[in-house]
């Protein structure tokens, strides 16, 4: 059976908002447990382990908290953990650690508001900060309750898994929606020891020096010398408590002030209430004032990050700084009355947003995906391991010929099947029915070329390249693994580097031997990922010197392959990094351009050709070199070839006739070139194919490496 364990630093913070939850796992089939600090009965636990935390983190006794913890989850092996409050999530998340591994157990950890934030003392910087930025990077998903805080996790927690924005631990309406009659009211009312014409505020909350009460106890005093009909009612309990009392004795406040203690009729005192008042230095997103909304009561709140998260000042209550605009609120509020009804139907609408279904709907998803990690880190591992096989496959391949061959005839058509896998896989969403028609087809049509695989190599190179980028967006690689493609991209950069070098100087000797198109290509290819990788993990400013030279080196490559079209792609390419309108114009309209390439590079041979046909000789401007290169030729038996065997417009003629028309390898022509081999249906899917998933690469650097691939391919 699967367990499931909740863990909270007391009993009581599981008790008064996590019971739904623990009822969703059992009934999914769970066995539930809980490990707080307490021995409170929990209803739908199985199993309580009463850990003895302590509040301050720091607090040594929590390290045996800690052990007993760190025992209780490797002997259980849970599936899911999910920790609340700061001390029971640090402590889970350290004693987790080795049950995330060895398990794979998924930890949740619900922030109910950090205690570093904007404004917050500086010691809670030092102390807290630090300790959940650790902890951070063993938490599978991290759960923040206001968008301050989740904003603020996004940039400073970069290593933690997931990070999630959820409404809270949802409003249990249910207790609220009971009919309370007068007769039910009358009775409270002489029980607390109010009157039906008092004016009653109300504050539910521990008595503590975060909830500070004392500001409401210092305003009652003000409010009292006004009118005498003013009564303040605290619920709850806690260390404060004593302080207060003795206050109001002293004060000869007992008449106006009622601390009632903790209380299960919360419903029926917010029903006495005319308006609702918190007073907290410091709150996550308080459920008090969730229920105050819900009972249409106007609320008047302390200028908090939780309470500015629920209340909008003049909208739906008032957000106040100090005593006297918190006596002015309230006297504002009673002045106008249409005021008041405004306040309280804006409040009844709003707390539909936090109510326990909506926001369980939301839990209920965060839970299936943690489910469903154990296949997503599969899908990790998975595709590191094939992207760093593709790199080492590649590498050799420009080390050593027959390494080369074995690409062009078998690896690089496997590894097209395998990414085509890992996207299904991975659920990549399609947005075009047109998907489901062009996978089989290609499919279909390859094995239809099986037998003349050489060649095919050069094309699926490419195509492996953009699936691999976007499966690998799908996931979360982990920092190491994109150190690692840098790497690998920095060693076949350096080995094309030299392999460059080696072609300019035995060029003549060579130039058969090694295509000089595809050589830059590779270059520029890698170039766009090192210099992408390079900018993600040592940020712009670090990065400048090592593109610099980045930057060089590249040029030099190329200029050394002797290919002027890819020395134009690279410095396209290095103006894209200087001017941002360049990189925006290019990823905006990346689609037509590439389009206009495709077009381009398959009218080429055809212009050139009609032109050789029909005796059409032109000249370079100034030199009067004339613009044919022999080529043509070449391209004019391609044609012809086709011409007289008509099915090779359909399945393409293969690499064993390309003997026939003079050529071993190259055939000088991205796009007539596969025509010929594949087919016009294979060409025809593969650009389309290629053209919409395309888009799907977010990284604007990639795009313009790839379309300087384009460029050189078609000119």
């Amino acid at each position: 059976m699967k367990k499931v364990l909740f863990v909270a630093t007391i009993t009581r913070h599981v008790v008064s908002f996590h019971v739904p939850y623990l009822q969703m796992f059992k009934e999914k089939g769970y066995e539930v447990h809980v490990a707080s600090k307490g021995e409170e009965e929990i209803k739908y636990c199985d199993k309580h382990f009463n850990i003895p935390f302590e509040r301050f983190p720091l607090n040594p006794k929590n390290l045996k908290s800690y052990k007993e913890l760190k025992k209780i989850i490797n002997d259980n092996q849970y599936s899911i953990i999910h920790c609340h409050t700061p001390v029971g999530g640090v402590i889970t998340r350290l004693a987790a650690r080795k049950a995330r591994k060895q398990y794979n157990t998924k930890v949740i950890y619900t922030a109910h508001g950090f205690h570093f934030y904007k404004g917050a003392p500086l010691l809670n910087w030092i102390i807290y900060y630090p300790i959940e930025k650790i902890c951070s990077k063993w938490t599978d998903c991290l759960i923040t309750i206001t968008n301050e805080d989740f904003e603020l996790a996004k940039r400073k927690f970069k290593k933690c898994k997931q990070i999630e924005h959820v409404c809270g631990v949802g409003l249990n309406t249910d207790r609220f929606d009971i009919e309370i009659t007068e007769e039910d009211l009358e009775e409270l009312r002489k029980e607390i020891g109010i009157e039906k014409d008092n004016i009653v505020l109300t504050y539910v909350a521990e008595l503590n020096k975060n909830k500070n009460q004392m500001l409401l106890i210092k305003t009652m005093e003000q409010l009292i010398k006004e009118s005498d009909k003013y009564r303040l009612i605290l619920v709850g309990d806690g260390n404060k408590k004593q302080e207060y009392e003795q206050y109001i004795i002293e004060h000869n406040l007992q008449e106006y002030i009622k601390i009632l203690g903790r209380r299960e009729d919360v419903p029926q005192i917010l029903k006495l209430t005319n308006i609702y008042v918190a007073s907290s230095l410091r709150e996550g997103l308080p459920v008090n004032i969730m229920e105050a909304m819900y009972m249409g009561l106007p609320v008047i709140a302390t200028d908090n990050r939780g309470h500015r998260e629920l209340v909008e000042n003049e909208i739906n209550g008032f957000i106040v700084k100090n005593q006297k605009e918190l006596k002015e609120s309230i006297e504002e509020i009673l002045r106008a009355k249409q005021k008041y009804k405004v306040l309280s139907q804006e409040n009844r609408k709003r707390s539909k947003e936090y109510v326990l279904d909506k926001i369980q709907q939301q839990m209920k998803q965060i839970y299936r995906r943690m489910e469903k990690l154990k296949m997503t880190i599969s899908k990790e591992k998975i595709i590191s391991f094939i992207i760093k096989m593709f790199y080492i496959v590649i590498i050799l391949g420009f080390i050593s010929d027959r390494v080369n061959n074995l690409i062009g005839k078998y690896l690089m058509f496997m590894l097209f099947f395998v990414n085509i896998i890992l996207f299904i896989f991975c659920k990549i969403e399609v947005k075009k029915s047109l998907y489901l028609y062009l996978i089989p087809l290609m499919i279909i049509i390859i094995l239809f070329s099986i037998l003349s695989l050489s060649g095919i190599g050069s094309y699926l190179n490419l195509l492996n390249l953009i699936l691999l980028i976007i499966v690998a967006q799908k996931v979360k690689l982990k920092k190491r693994e994109y150190k690692l493609i840098v790497a690998l991209s920095c060693i076949l950069l350096l080995i094309l580097f030299f392999k460059s070098i080696f072609v300019w100087k035995n060029f003549e000797l060579n130039k058969e031997d090694i295509n000089p198109n595809v050589l830059a290509q590779s270059i520029i290819l890698s170039f766009g990922i090192v210099y992408t990788g390079i900018k993600q993990i040592r940020g712009e400013i670090k990065s400048k010197r090592i593109l610099l030279v980045l930057n060089f080196m590249a040029i030099l490559a190329i200029y050394f392959c002797n290919c002027r079209t890819a020395l134009v792609s690279i410095m396209i390419f290095i103006i894209t990094q200087l001017f941002e309108n360049t990189t925006r114009y290019v990823n905006n309209n990346i689609k037509k351009i590439l389009s206009m390439l495709i077009v381009i590079g398959i009218s080429i041979p055809i212009i050139y050709v009609y032109m050789y046909e029909n005796n059409v000789d032109i000249k370079i401007p100034l030199i009067s070199k004339s613009l044919y290169t022999g080529r043509e030729i070449l391209w004019k038996s391609m044609i012809d070839s086709l011409n007289e065997n008509k099915m090779g417009y359909l399945i393409g003629l293969g690499s064993h006739n390309m003997t026939s028309i003079g050529v071993i390898k190259n055939l000088h022509n991205w796009y007539l070139g596969m025509i010929y081999l594949f087919g016009i249906p294979l060409t025809i899917s593969y650009y389309v194919f290629l053209m919409l998933n395309f888009e799907k690469i977010k990284n604007v650097y990639i795009k313009i490496s790839i379309v300087s691939v384009f460029l050189i391919r078609s000119i």
